[in-house]
């Protein structure tokens, strides 16, 4: 999941929680709680739609995009 936001960061695009749960391969109740997980490390933060109420995007934090830099770069 990191990895797939950190590169949608780098790219500009802004992920949905339900294409992530999708993309991560996991049940989405697994992938909900991987994200409650990632939430609760500051790795991530979920934001509301600003079109559409019912949607909710996850989006590396600064801290979550700095984790994923250094992971890479070894």
């Amino acid at each position: 999941m990191l990895l797939f936001l950190f590169i949608s960061k780098i790219k500009g695009m802004d992920i949905r929680v339900t294409h992530l749960c999708e993309s991560s391969g996991v049940p989405s109740t697994t992938a909900l709680r991987y994200i409650d997980a990632l939430l609760k490390h500051d790795l991530v933060v979920k934001e509301r739609s600003l079109n559409d109420n019912r949607s909710m995007f996850v989006r590396l934090t600064q801290t979550g995009f700095d984790f994923m830099s250094k992971a890479l770069d070894r």
